[in-house]
């Protein structure tokens, strides 16, 4: 599909339209009341730019189940609302709409800063509640996860009613994105898609644009440590202090940890033992790069002979093979 409409064969094409960009509200919010007016069902997937084989393979997804497919591209200092954990990677704005555009996106929005934040400084937000954000802000600056939470509440309300589709590779954002528009009663569905891998298991990730040779070659132990920990559970290990530690060992001997834990799939309450729908988070720091990685685990007893399923594909099942492009390597 190249960005030509009516994803679920509702007939909507020309509702949709092909791909084109709009820097204005209004003509969001036109196209997508139309085609909500027609029956038809509209995606929004979030981005600031820089798209690699992750983010398309999310908008191929959303293009293949939706209607009207929208992604917004914009990033620029904003008081109040950016903030400094923002990676510095190259960003090509009219090259990342050409690959939108080729994977299904029908509207890219580019609005400029008075468009978006007509006010400055801006003075309302949301804050993620701290047993959400508190546990993982040594990673990151603290207001990264206000911020992004701000500005999908904020381009939410512009698309209005919509699948809102998300990548699993961020689970802390995923699961404040999840509470946040339950607790808000914002009308978004949000639609989490599976971890992209390269074909040595490191995520697809803008920030891999950024590591050294030494620090890329190293960076795949991410996953590497959290199958390790896995394999330990599956082997009957229910002492999540344990595989804290294995986690922790293993991503130390490349890399600086910034945290490595065991967590509700749900609430990110930390757990022992292991029981239940459970996410193994874990992030470090590559000279200055901050990598993460995290895997589903199912522990359906507590009971030393409980059975555990992987709830994530093996390496390679979703993998992009490395490329020089940025946006299929990176």
């Amino acid at each position: 599909m190249s960005g030509n409409g009516g994803g679920i064969g509702t007939g909507l094409g020309s509702l949709a339209g092909s791909g084109r960009t709009v820097t204005t509200i209004a003509e969001v919010r036109a196209a997508a009341d139309a085609v909500r007016a027609a029956g038809g069902r509209v995606g929004f997937f979030g981005t600031s730019g820089a798209l690699h084989e992750g983010h398309l393979t999310v908008i191929r997804r959303m293009a293949a189940e939706c209607d009207l497919s929208i992604m917004p591209l914009f990033l620029a200092p904003v008081p109040g609302v950016t903030s400094d954990a923002v990676p510095a990677y190259d960003r090509d704005f009219d090259a990342d709409a050409a690959l939108a555009f080729d994977a299904g996106v029908n509207l890219v929005f580019r609005p400029a800063v008075a468009e978006m934040y007509p006010a400055l400084p801006v003075r309302t937000a949301v804050v993620p509640a701290d047993e959400l954000a508190a546990p993982w802000e040594g990673a990151e600056d603290p207001s990264f996860l206000r911020m992004a939470a701000t500005a999908l509440a904020k381009y939410y309300n512009i698309v209005g009613p919509c699948r809102a589709y998300t990548g699993e590779k961020d689970w802390v954002p995923l699961t404040v994105l999840r509470r946040m528009v339950v607790d808000l009663s914002i009308r978004a569905e949000i639609v989490a898609c599976p971890v992209v891998r390269l074909a040595d298991g490191l995520c697809a990730s803008s920030r891999n644009s950024r590591l050294s040779a030494a620090d890329r070659a190293a960076a795949p132990t991410l996953y590497a440590a959290l199958t390790a920990a896995v394999a330990a559970v599956e082997a009957g290990e229910r002492d999540a202090e344990a595989i804290r530690s294995l986690l922790r060992r293993r991503i130390s001997a490349v890399a600086p940890v910034d945290y490595a834990e065991v967590v509700d799939a749900t609430t990110l309450a930390r757990v022992d033992p292991l029981a239940g729908e459970l996410r193994l988070l874990v992030s470090a720091d590559f000279t200055g790069t901050h990598l993460f990685d995290n895997v589903g685990l199912t522990v359906r007893d507590a009971d030393a002979d409980a059975d555990a399923r992987v709830t994530v594909p093996a390496v390679g099942t979703t993998a992009a093979a490395p490329a020089t492009d940025r946006r299929t390597s990176g």
